[in-house]
């Protein structure tokens, strides 16, 4: 490990904050609502999954590390990695092997942001012009529901209310979610006229 390569592969990991308090102690990490995005060094990659070492302000210091160097370069990496918005009907049919065109009007109008690997793709609500596209694209604001720390569903604001969604990611979070993968009991609402994204 050098300061060169550790900048070439660092990139941003977004983890809840208040599950996370006593590491964040020990870590450089940005902080977004209720959520922190702490910086991992990759060491291996694949769609079975990561290898990489979190980022220590010893580690900082060790390698004469700025946060604004940190930041700079885990910016530019999380973004050159790549993410993607795919709707439901598409996962649904990654899945089934059903096509999607037979399963659009089955799946609700509700689209999944996140890295081309799926892995620690939540770190896209760092990139609200993902949210402002799509949000151009289906002329609405878009409420945002953290499904993971792995990925975030969208889906049109309409007349929908927030509290009904945040009982269903509470819900989710409580059965469905592995507690070191959950990343938010709120819902995250993007305005695209004011381009903001806030907690609903």
């Amino acid at each position: 490990m050098n300061k060169e390569n550790i900048l070439k592969k660092v990139v941003y990991q977004l983890v809840n904050t208040e599950k996370n308090i006593g590491r964040l102690c020990n870590m450089p990490h940005k902080e977004l609502f209720d959520l922190s995005a702490i910086y991992r060094v990759i060491v291996d990659e694949n769609r079975e999954g990561t290898a990489s070492i979190a980022v220590s302000y010893e580690l900082c210091s060790t390698y004469e590390i700025s946060e604004e160097e940190l930041n700079a370069a885990a910016r530019k990496n999380t973004k050159e990695k790549g993410f993607c918005v795919m709707t439901m009907a598409e996962v649904m049919a990654e899945i089934t092997g059903i096509p999607d065109g037979e399963l659009q009007n089955m799946c609700l109008p509700m689209f999944i942001l996140t890295n081309t690997l799926r892995n620690n793709g939540a770190s896209v609500m760092l990139y609200k012009e993902y949210f402002g596209e799509l949000a151009g694209r289906l002329k609405s604001d878009l409420y945002v529901l953290p499904s993971s720390i792995h990925e975030v569903l969208a889906i049109p604001a309409g007349n929908m209310k927030p509290d009904g969604l945040r009982d269903m990611v509470c819900s989710i979070n409580a059965s469905e979610v592995s507690e070191d993968e959950v990343l938010s009991d709120n819902v995250y609402r993007y305005n695209r006229r004011e381009d903001t994204l806030v907690i609903a």
